[in-house]
C-alpha cells in the first residue's frame, strides 16, 4: 500500500496490536520488550523514514522536547505566580530582597542547584528516550506512530 508519510510498502497500522496507539515510552519500555510478531525492527526502514521525511523528524523533535525537557522538574520551577508588568516588558518589575531590589531583567530565574537538578532530569529522560527509540519493538512503533499522528499537535513545528 502507499502511505504519503511512509512511502510505498508502509507498515500496517495494525502491525503491533498489543501496543496502544498513544503511549509514553518513558514509562519504562521493558513491558513492551517482548517480541510481537509482525512488528518492524528499528532498522534501516525506520532510519530511512526519519532521514527522508522531515515531517516525521519534526514530530519526533517536538515529542523529544516534550518528553525530555517540558515534562521534567521544569514544571515545578514553572509553577507559581508570574508577576504583572504594566509596561509589558517587565522593566517595571523588581524583586525585593534584604540586600535590595533586583530588576526582573537581571534576576536569575533558576538557582545553580535547580539548574543542576533540571539538567540531570533532562539527561536521564533523553537517555531513556534514546534507549526507547533504538529498542527494536518500541522504537519502530514510536516512529510508525509519529508517521501517522502528531503526539504534540498544539506545539509549533520546528523551523
Amino acid at each position: 500500500s502507499h502511505d504519503p508519510l511512509l512511502g510505498t510498502g508502509s507498515l500496517s497500522p495494525h502491525a503491533c496490536p498489543d501496543k496502544p496507539s498513544h503511549f509514553n515510552p518513558l514509562h519504562r519500555a521493558g513491558a513492551w520488550r517482548r517480541k510481537v510478531t509482525g512488528c518492524a525492527e528499528m532498522n534501516r526502514n525506520s532510519a530511512r523514514l526519519l532521514a527522508q521525511n522531515p515531517h516525521v523528524l519534526k514530530r519526533l523533535a517536538k515529542y523529544m522536547a516534550q518528553q525530555c525537557f517540558r515534562n521534567t522538574v521544569l514544571e515545578g520551577f514553572h509553577s507559581g505566580i508570574t508577576p504583572y508588568s504594566q509596561s509589558g516588558d517587565y522593566s517595571d518589575v523588581f524583586v525585593k530582597t534584604p540586600a535590595g531590589e533586583i530588576p526582573w531583567s537581571k534576576l536569575s530565574r533558576l538557582s545553580d542547584e535547580e539548574m543542576k537538578t533540571l539538567m540531570i532530569d533532562v539527561v536521564n529522560r533523553t537517555y531513556l528516550l534514546l534507549q526507547t527509540l533504538f529498542d527494536e519493538d518500541v522504537g519502530s512503533h514510536l516512529i510508525h506512530t509519529l508517521s501517522q499522528q502528531d503526539l504534540v499537535p498544539r506545539w509549533h513545528d520546528p523551523q
